[in-house]
């Protein structure tokens, strides 16, 4: 009998950070969380707070250019914590495999101007953004809602990308918090139940005398208060399988020709 796969009919299951209690600073929000058919873990690799200490990252909260609903923020005060690890890692694990993983990233961005009384001065957001199904890795897209972004695609590789299937981008204009030109949609089309998201806000490592992230335009010195924010995740249902028109109607056809058959059988006297 042939088989066609069709989704579910509804639009799918979604990790929704406004349904998270999420305590400030916590590096796992207290999950798994159950999504749909799935259970998704959330783990912040490294943490960090705000350079005065008074708001504690990770968190949820609002962002403009996503609208009303509430993200995951991230920050990475790089003045202070490179010293410790180069990059914030984000990692979302499912306990199965699903195709068709999306989200949107917002506040990816660059700048050389004193913002925020100097603490934003020569930086640039890095995000590299991973897809695995078991070991396997996946091929990972990202699609810019505005036509004039503020960030690049890397081509060249960088010190945090270690596949051309990965997602490098690279900040290379201001994006305000209402600026839709610092978000991507990301996807990934193939199954994976695990997706990784380094971050960093460039800068210059004076340990190894070159920039953090591999690329030329990085920030001259060790940028402070920038941060990654991550959108709901869309994370769809399974599928199901149902069979194809041609075989309903040969199924139908049969039943029909052997329950006449049945009714034509003479009776044995």
């Amino acid at each position: 009998m042939a088989l066609a796969w069709l989704p579910r009919p509804c639009a799918g299951a979604v990790l929704d950070w406004d349904a998270i209690a999420w305590a400030a600073g916590d590096m796992n929000g207290n999950s798994p969380y159950n999504v749909g058919p799935y259970q998704a873990m959330i783990t912040v690799a490294y943490t960090t707070d705000s350079s005065d200490g008074s708001t504690q990252y990770p968190r949820v909260s609002t962002w403009a250019s996503l609208g009303s609903g509430k993200a995951l923020n991230v920050w990475m005060d790089a003045a202070t914590d490179n010293g410790s690890a180069a990059y914030v890692q984000i990692e979302i694990a499912l306990n199965a495999a699903v195709a068709g993983i999306t989200f949107t990233l917002a506040d990816i961005d660059s700048g050389s101007s004193s913002l925020s009384g100097g603490r934003y001065s020569g930086w640039q957001d890095v995000v590299v953004v991973s897809a695995f199904d078991d070991t396997i890795r996946r091929q990972v897209t990202g699609t810019s809602p505005d036509a004039t972004p503020s960030y690049g695609r890397d081509t060249n590789g960088n010190d945090y990308s270690e596949s051309a299937l990965d997602l490098s981008l690279y900040g290379t204009a201001s994006a305000p918090e209402s600026d839709p030109s610092g978000n991507l949609l990301v996807r990934i089309t193939d199954p994976a139940d695990r997706v990784v998201i380094r971050y960093s806000p460039g800068g210059m490592d004076d340990r190894r005398n070159r920039y953090e992230d591999g690329l030329p335009g990085a920030g001259p010195a060790d940028p402070d208060g920038q941060r990654l924010v991550i959108g709901d995740i869309l994370v769809p249902d399974p599928i199901i399988p149902v069979p194809e028109p041609s075989a309903g109607i040969l199924l139908a056809a049969g039943g029909l020709a052997f329950a006449t058959a049945r009714r034509r059988r003479p009776t044995a006297a």
